[in-house]
C-alpha cells in the first residue's frame, strides 16, 4: 500500500536546489506569489463558470509543482485541469480547496527546508 501522506516535496530535488545557494529561497518566494495568483484566478474563473480559465491556472500552477518535485500538488493540478477541460464545473470548488491546502503544505515544507539550510 502506498504511503497515505507522501512528502509534499521531493528531498532530492530540494537538495539540488539548496546547492545553488539562494536559488531555493528565490524559487520559494516565486512559488508563494504564483500559487496565490493562480489559486485566485481559479476561484474567479469558477465564479464566472470559466472552465478554460480554471484549466489555464491549474496548468500554470502544475509547472511550479514540477520545480519542487511536489507530486501530490502536481496530481491535483492535473486532475483539476482535466476536469475543467471536460467543461465540467461540478466538483471544481472542492478540488480548488484541496489544491489550496496542498499548496500550503508545499510552502511549509519549503520553509522548513530553508530553515535547515
Amino acid at each position: 500500500m502506498a504511503n497515505s501522506n507522501p512528502a509534499a516535496i521531493d528531498a532530492d530535488t530540494i537538495a539540488a536546489l539548496q546547492e545553488e545557494g539562494s536559488l531555493l529561497r528565490e524559487l520559494r518566494d516565486l512559488f508563494v506569489a504564483e500559487a496565490a495568483e493562480q489559486l485566485n484566478k481559479m476561484l474567479e474563473a469558477h465564479k464566472q463558470r470559466d472552465t478554460h480559465g480554471i484549466a489555464l491556472a491549474a496548468h500554470r500552477l502544475k509547472g511550479s509543482a514540477v520545480t519542487f518535485g511536489a507530486a501530490e500538488m502536481q496530481r491535483r493540478c492535473l486532475e483539476l485541469e482535466a476536469l475543467a477541460k471536460s467543461n465540467t464545473i461540478a466538483g471544481v470548488d472542492s478540488l480548488i480547496a484541496e489544491l489550496s491546502a496542498e499548496c500550503a503544505r508545499v510552502q511549509l515544507s519549503l520553509d522548513a527546508a530553508l530553515d535547515h539550510s
